[in-house]
């Protein structure tokens, strides 16, 4: 599944940061190396219909897609406790529904096997659906190996929750010289965040949290290496429209979001 220094997700962090960034170049350098080295391999990316066009599968030699999808409602129950910005559970299930319905549009677009899997199927019934993914994936399993792959189902991973589930920090400060600065960290984690600006619920930019700032390091927040800028400049704002920064992958809100262009520039 490539290279990776956590086991709790599983993600190539080479293809994370080439997918996250949009950086076409790094991406197709990864494809061709990973191609050559390997005759069969794969990659986990979350929400990979925002990132990567249809005709780019084309460059993975015979690809085949495997979406993992959960229950719609537990997922929307999730979203709404979490972002103070969802308005009500009826709001973050359509929210939701419109990702689905996103995700079965590139599905349709993608000439390649695609395999469904309900992970709520695979938690209750482990054996069934690795059978069939690595039947789909044309992969033979022994006894060992399929013992792995069952071991590797684990609902409510302690890994996976003190990965995501740190105590974030953050706030999104203001504007300066067309570029919104703020700042977020992990709790105590001193791995960088990357973050995401949105504009009236849309996904504009995105940037990685690892600038250094004096006042951050002052107020014992590690070594001050967490904030960010985001060139503004040429995303087209309106004066009325309401900025939003989030950790990517994230429902977690920076503090300060939620404020039109005019609000933060001051005026």
């Amino acid at each position: 599944m490539g290279n990776t220094k956590n086991r709790a997700v599983y993600e190539d962090e080479e293809f994370v940061q080439s997918l996250l960034f949009f950086d076409h170049l790094r991406l197709k350098e990864l494809i061709e190396d990973r191609n050559a080295k390997h005759h069969k391999w794969g990659v986990k990316f979350p929400s990979l219909q925002i990132h990567l066009m249809p005709l780019q599968l084309l460059q993975f030699r015979n690809p085949h897609r495997v979406v993992v999808m959960r229950d719609a409602v537990a997922t929307a129950s999730r979203a709404f406790s979490s972002d103070p910005e969802a308005g009500s559970i009826k709001d973050a299930l359509l929210n939701i529904l419109q990702q689905t319905s996103d995700l079965m549009n590139f599905i349709m677009r993608v000439e390649c096997p695609v395999l469904l899997i309900s992970y709520e199927k695979l938690i209750a019934v482990p054996d069934e659906v690795i059978g069939t993914l690595s039947a789909f994936c044309g992969i033979e399993l022994n006894d060992e190996t399929r013992l792995r792959a069952k071991h590797a189902i684990e609902p409510n991973n302690k890994a996976y929750i003190r990965l995501f589930h740190n105590q974030w920090l953050g706030h999104l400060d203001g504007i300066d010289n067309n570029c919104l600065i703020g700042w977020c960290c992990a709790g105590e984690n001193a791995a960088p965040v990357d973050v995401e600006l949105r504009a009236n619920g849309k996904v504009l930019a995105f940037a990685r949290a690892n600038l250094f700032r004096q006042d951050l390091l002052d107020a014992g927040i590690g070594d001050g290496r967490f904030s960010f800028k985001i060139d503004i400049a040429g995303l087209k704002l309106t004066r009325k429209s309401v900025l939003q920064v989030r950790v990517v992958g994230e429902d977690y809100v920076l503090e300060g979001s939620g404020r039109t262009l005019q609000q933060l520039r001051g005026t």
